[in-house]
């Protein structure tokens, strides 16, 4: 399969790895907004992000990287119209929406679209569709962290006045996880970002924890710290989290957990990415268009392996 990459920070560089280590991937082209002779790709060539409408006839899938809170609600349905493509949009307040605007897009333009690749949406939301399906009417909990959220880090990162921030999800280990909760009282957030002079420390802070869907619901402290400490103690990216499901049938019982520790959250998040393309690439010359999610996806279109190297070696 030809894919091409839009979108170069760490979720781009994360597929372009992912895509080096496929087989049967062809990375073709990374496209950015950025000045393409400065980017240091991946044994692929760099065009500018605009140049794209004269590449697609070239490019099977399309990995759009960019983030969920400025960057995919925009691009995925314009670029849906032209290309097969495959994003991570992860705003659950906004996801129907936003599926909703790349299905129209895709179906206009007779294309087909992954939204929201990922583990969480994406193989988190396997799990709890497979444990809802088995067990009709049993409960699934997420526990997110402890590490950094990327989408949660790019949103703060984009309020006025601040030069670059992380954002960590921690769980609570003191609450109880089957109570009636909702699932932001079950983790609280701390924010360390490193202000630009732009405008005072407390207006910044005030529009960050305003931040919807972002920081306003949630258990949120920020905390401004100098550029120095911020390079030498918040350039890590891992993440992970568990997803705990609970059910009932007759007088039996069951709990279930799945769990990933990443040191890596874009990395991983890229390799899902190009396993995605495989499978989006594959049901679109199956003749499948419009929007899709992972919950979609057959196991065997994501997997590079024949289906005699399949039953042999999993099942």
């Amino acid at each position: 399969m030809r894919i091409a990459i839009y979108g170069y920070g760490h979720l781009g560089r994360g597929a372009a790895l992912a895509a080096a280590a496929a087989k049967d991937a062809e990375l073709i082209g990374i496209f950015t907004r950025r000045d393409p002779a400065a980017v240091g790709a991946l044994r692929a060539p760099v065009y500018a992000a605009d140049s794209l409408p004269r590449h697609v006839d070239k490019i099977d899938v399309l990995l759009l990287c960019g983030g969920s809170a400025r960057d995919l609600p925009a691009l995925s349905p314009r670029l849906a119209k032209d290309v097969n493509l495959v994003e991570s949009f992860d705003t659950h307040a906004k996801f129907f929406d936003h599926f909703s605007a790349v299905d129209n897009a895709a179906k206009a333009g007779g294309h087909l679209a992954l939204v929201g690749g990922g583990w969480d949406p994406g193989l988190f939301s396997c799990v709890r569709v497979l444990s809802d399906a088995i067990l009709p009417g049993s409960r699934t909990r997420v526990l997110f962290g402890p590490g950094v959220s990327q989408g949660h880090s790019n949103a703060a990162a984009g309020v006025r006045g601040v030069a670059t921030a992380r954002a960590y999800t921690l769980p609570r280990e003191d609450t109880d996880v089957w109570a009636d909760l909702p699932t932001e009282a079950l983790h609280r957030r701390v924010v360390y970002a490193v202000l630009d002079g732009s405008r005072e420390a407390e207006e910044t802070k005030d529009e960050l924890l305003s931040l919807a869907p972002y920081f306003s619901r949630e258990n949120t402290e920020v905390r401004f710290i100098p550029a120095d400490d911020f390079a030498a103690h918040h350039t890590a990216l891992s993440h992970g989290g568990r997803v705990l499901s609970r059910g009932t049938l007759g007088e039996s019982s069951f709990e279930s957990s799945f769990s990933l520790t990443l040191d890596s959250n874009p990395l991983f998040t890229g390799a899902v990415l190009v396993a995605c393309a495989r499978a989006i690439d594959r049901m679109a010359r199956r003749g499948i268009v419009g929007a899709c999610t992972m919950a979609d996806l057959a196991p065997a279109d994501l997997s590079a392996r024949t289906r005699e190297e399949l039953l042999r070696s999993f099942l």
